[in-house]
């Protein structure tokens, strides 16, 4: 039989900086004035200690062993970027997300695995939408243009993939009415 159970350990610092801008494009002529953008960039450090087991709960010392790694789930690089254009019967958005590879695991090189990961991911959006009327809008999405998988691995050396999900590219189309 075996029994495990989570243990909180005692945390570790966390720095890190977000810069964000956003912008329309006011000052240009004419229909160029609609346009804008968004964008951001986050970078992020953490050293957390990780408690991955005790070496051995028979033994008088009872050694707890752990790891010193990066926060589980964040990922230390992260930036998007947003184009659009927006007038009172169109608006239109077309967006890049990037995010670097992250920890989703600490193994504690327990049957020589260190970490669970998940690949870093890029995605393209874009979104449209155009007033008929006063009272009718209709709508178009498309999402995940780059048909980006999802990949998790175990161990950064040998990185078996334990997971590769192609889910596909998303389209909808919409409308809504006023009454």
């Amino acid at each position: 039989m075996t029994v495990s159970r989570q243990v909180n350990t005692s945390g570790g610092p966390l720095n890190g900086a977000e810069f964000s801008w956003q912008t329309p494009f006011s000052f240009l002529p004419g229909a160029w004035s609609n346009f804008g953008m968004m964008a951001n960039v986050t970078r992020v450090k953490s050293k957390i200690k990780y408690l991955t087991r005790l070496d051995n709960p028979r033994t008088p010392g009872n050694e707890e062993l752990f790891m010193i790694t990066n926060f589980t789930g964040l990922s230390p690089r992260a930036n998007n970027l947003t184009v659009y254009y927006d007038d009172e019967k169109f608006s239109a958005r077309v967006s890049r997300a990037n995010r670097s590879s992250y920890y989703r695991g600490i193994r504690g090189n327990v049957d020589g695995h260190d970490y669970l990961v998940a690949d870093g991911t890029t995605t393209y959006d874009m979104s449209t939408s155009y007033q008929v009327t006063p009272h009718l809008r209709i709508s178009f999405e498309a999402q995940n243009l780059s048909n980006e998988p999802t990949r998790y691995y175990n161990d950064t050396q040998r990185q078996d993939t334990l997971l590769l999900v192609k889910s596909g590219r998303t389209f909808v189309l919409g409308a809504s009415y006023k009454f």
